[in-house]
């Protein structure tokens, strides 16, 4: 079904408070991009180019295995900007062993189970 601007609305202001940021910024990066999740979630920072606003996903990390160029709006970059400081190759990154490697979908999955769940927003 297609979210109404609305709900949309109302999910990046609940977005807006959530305690974890990080995915915060990962629902609404995907919104704005319309990426799937694991290209999103396994992204590094070298395919992007904040200055030329454009994200070039490797082939080989696409589902059709062929390059795939996004141009990046304003607010988007606003928000991989604010991602920038997490000191690893990933744009999101979890520290297990002490080895930086990408967020598991899993974690992203029930994080917005669990935030639509328990603040109703979206039917």
């Amino acid at each position: 079904r297609i979210i109404s601007d609305i709900e949309l609305k109302d999910l990046f202001a609940l977005l807006d408070k959530s305690k974890n940021q990080t995915l915060a910024t990962a629902i609404k990066l995907l919104f704005l991009t319309g990426v799937r999740k694991n290209e999103l979630l396994k992204a590094k920072w070298y395919e992007f180019d904040l200055y030329n606003a454009i994200w070039e996903i490797q082939a080989e990390r696409s589902k059709n295995r062929k390059s795939i160029k996004i141009p990046l709006s304003n607010f988007t970059i606003e928000l991989l900007k604010t991602l920038q400081s997490n000191n690893s190759e990933f744009v999101f990154s979890s520290l297990k062993n002490k080895k930086h490697k990408a967020v598991d979908s899993s974690t992203l999955n029930v994080y917005l189970t669990n935030l639509i769940k328990s603040n109703y927003i979206i039917n």
